[in-house]
């Protein structure tokens, strides 16, 4: 699992039927701290209702096809859940 903001959505006017209800997004990976790795994924979500600028987790190979929705789906990333807050410990 990965942390990531979604930044971009990626429009396809032409893509597999399986993706038709999907959205498709560029998510800069962050680190803990909500700073950014310079790495992005594309990430397919399905029925989480998110958009650009939410924090989300980040799912890749199959666990991206295990969630809910997007077994048949040809991804290898998903997103599996929204993030409310990070909770760290400075020590």
């Amino acid at each position: 699992m990965n942390i990531g903001k979604i930044e971009k959505e990626i429009i396809c006017s032409v893509k597999d039927s399986s993706l038709t209800s999907a959205k498709i997004f560029l998510v800069k990976l962050l680190d803990p701290y909500k700073r950014g790795t310079g790495k992005y994924i594309v990430a397919v979500e399905n029925k989480l209702s998110l958009g650009i600028g939410d924090l989300v987790l980040t799912v890749a190979g199959g666990s991206a096809r295990r969630i809910k929705g997007n077994e048949k789906m040809p991804i290898n990333g998903g997103i599996s859940a929204k993030i409310e807050s990070i909770n760290i410990k400075d020590g």
